[in-house]
């Protein structure tokens, strides 16, 4: 584990700075693309990085003087709610996120079918078909207060 924590703390060593670059490419592509269907990408990473610092400023003003077992104890409780929020969010994406009509272009669903729309789609007619013939709009499809929540 030493070893690791100096790989990491070690920001000189140009071979340091490539490898921590190679391993970060692909997690930042990956947050790119899954951010929420109603911001640019740029958006999110803009408004990621100000809700980071703000967390680094509560944490340092807040949490540093705490002795030793309350701190283990409140990153525990950070990471496992990071984690179950991480997790409802990206089945949240799966579930109420369609791409209009490709993946650059996000829109959001609802969860109840407007009268219309319920007597159109069925096996043979699915709901991306309907999302087509109603040019993307996702409150011709499903009740609007449903799409805003």
């Amino acid at each position: 584990m030493p070893n690791f924590y100096a790989y990491v703390t070690n920001f000189r060593s140009l071979t340091a700075l490539i490898g921590k670059a190679a391993l970060a490419i692909p997690f930042i592509t990956l947050i790119y693309n899954i951010g929420p269907p109603w911001l640019t990408p740029i958006a999110v990473a803009i408004l990621t990085s100000i809700v980071q610092i703000f967390v680094l400023i509560y944490i340092f003003q807040f949490w540093m003087p705490l002795s030793r077992l309350r701190r283990k104890l409140r990153l525990r409780l950070s990471i496992i709610f990071g984690g179950v929020s991480l997790i409802g969010y990206l089945g949240l994406f799966a579930f109420f996120v369609f791409n209009a009509p490709d993946t650059n272009n996000r829109d959001i669903k609802g969860f109840i079918y407007t009268e219309a729309a319920k007597a159109q789609i069925n096996s043979a007619y699915p709901e991306q078909r309907a999302l087509q013939g109603a040019g993307f709009e996702p409150t011709l499809i499903w009740e609007p207060w449903t799409v805003y929540v």
